[in-house]
């Protein structure tokens, strides 16, 4: 199994100390940096999830092949040879790599030279990456500007190293675990505790209750990661569905639609066939009953079908979610403009060249709106002379009081002879003067039964529906 590493090297931390158990993994991360870096600057693809790498004028590595206690003094002296031309070439735009820094020699001579050619690489800014045993540089990393602690992490319970780098935090060698769990007598086992000073032992312990706390905080993100992946497939899915549902109702939308305006052709094809009857036919009266109640019904047809489409659209323009570009209304300005932005629940409108902020939630989704029946498209018949049937409404918008007044009494005139039940006066809304005037004159005609303001869906208050004896 491939376990991935991270490895950050900064202004402020350029000198990274890596420590923990043995086949923990120190020097192949040592080798990861190196061999990826040189792999980037050849133009070869690097395996990693993301990567920012500066270029280096040279690498200088020392790192030798496993080590064992039986270091001699010729093993020693080939790592100063080395590490004495790294330094002797080294600037700040080279990469050091150094394993096992101050093994092979005596353990506090070994920790003191370490420590000075540690100093010396970060005195002089460059970044390096080394590997220890010697507890020394673990204080040394945490107390000095311009190094950090590293350590691979290893399961005291199986004997296995985790191979996970933890930046920030220094390792344990671990060497009296992994003795006991070998089969080390318990004696000798608690022998060597006794020797080891009591602050050795509480850093120890505490580097292990926090080393349990890392991995169990990584479990948790990486189990948090999984499901929010998961969340997000499922997300992507569930809006290729609703986009899939909205395409098929909008579909439905149209083929319904035009049924509607199929309907709406054939019944104003009929209303012009009654037309032609009703000019052969002696009961005009009657005709003009079946013709206007046609009517009725075609605008009550039209007006369910538009209603539901308006209702469908509006809808779906409330479950579909916003996105930079969408045509939108703003509910408390009463504006229209295009969604240029989205800031979590802030969004920025374009009205013209006005920017506006507001919530997401004041937002309308604006679509083509459904154009409703015009009645004007419906067939009309203007004022009849004395050998015609009169239309069964009178359209007055435009007139004078006086003009309007004259000419709804030759109208009237022409419809009660014709024997209509009644007719509809359009006057329209405007400052409401001629619809005044017009019902003020039809409260003394001694003809009219009764008049009303016709429905919204009619025109409301711009039309007079008049009731004839």
């Amino acid at each position: 199994k491939v376990v991935p590493i991270d490895v950050e090297l900064t202004h402020e931390a350029f000198a990274l100390v890596i420590t923990g158990p043995n086949t923990g993994g120190k020097t192949v991360s040592l080798k990861t940096v190196g061999l990826l870096t040189l792999m980037a600057q050849t133009g070869l693809p690097i395996p990693v999830q993301s990567a920012t790498l500066r270029v280096f004028q040279n690498i200088f590595a020392d790192i030798g092949d496993e080590q064992s206690i039986e270091q001699s003094l010729s093993t020693f002296s080939g790592h100063v040879r080395n590490i004495i031309h790294i330094l002797k070439h080294a600037n700040g735009n080279t990469l050091v790599l150094l394993d096992e820094l101050g093994a092979g020699t005596d353990p506090q001579e070994g920790a003191a030279l370490a420590r000075a050619i540690l100093s010396h690489l970060i005195e002089n800014k460059i970044p390096c990456l080394v590997t220890t045993h010697h507890p020394e540089l673990k204080v040394f990393a945490h107390i000095t500007p311009g190094a950090i602690n590293a350590s691979v992490e290893f399961d005291i319970e199986t004997l296995q190293p985790t191979y996970h780098l933890s930046i920030g935090l220094p390792g344990r060698s671990n060497a009296i675990a992994i003795a006991q769990r070998l089969g080390m007598p318990e004696e000798i086992i608690e022998k060597a505790r006794l020797d080891l000073s009591p602050n050795d032992l509480q850093s120890q312990d505490l580097l292990d209750e926090i080393q349990r706390h890392r991995e169990l905080t990584r479990q948790a993100y990486q189990q948090a990661e999984h499901h929010r992946q998961e969340a997000e497939k499922l997300r992507q899915e569930l809006s290729e569905r609703l986009e899939n549902i909205e395409n098929e109702r909008l579909k439905i939308l149209e083929t319904t639609q035009r049924e509607a305006d199929q309907l709406l052709q054939e019944i104003k094809e009929e209303l012009r066939k009654l037309r032609r009857e009703i000019k052969r036919n002696e009961q005009a009266s009657e005709s003009l009953q079946e013709m206007s109640d046609k009517i009725t019904e075609l605008e009550q047809v039209v007006e369910t079908h538009t209603q539901e489409k308006q209702r469908k659209k509006r809808v779906l323009r409330e479950t579909r979610t916003l996105k930079v570009g969408d045509k939108v209304k703003l509910r408390s300005l009463g504006i229209k403009g295009i969604l240029t932005s989205i800031n979590g629940e802030q969004v920025e409108v374009q009205a013209g060249q006005l920017r506006v902020q507001s919530d997401l939630h004041d937002l309308l989704l604006q679509d083509e709106p459904l154009t409703p029946l015009d009645r004007s498209e419906l067939p009309s018949t203007r004022l009849p002379t004395a050998k015609e049937t009169p239309a069964w409404e009178l359209d007055l918008r435009g007139l004078r009081a006086d003009e309007a007044i004259e000419t709804i009494d030759r109208y009237l005139d022409a419809a009660i002879f014709a024997g209509l039940p009644f007719v509809r006066l359009i006057h329209g809304k405007g400052s409401g003067r001629l619809r005044q005037v017009i019902r003020e004159h039809l409260r003394k005609h001694p003809h009219i039964l009764s008049f009303e303001a016709g429905e919204e869906r009619e025109g409301g208050e711009g039309v007079t529906i008049v009731k004839l004896n």
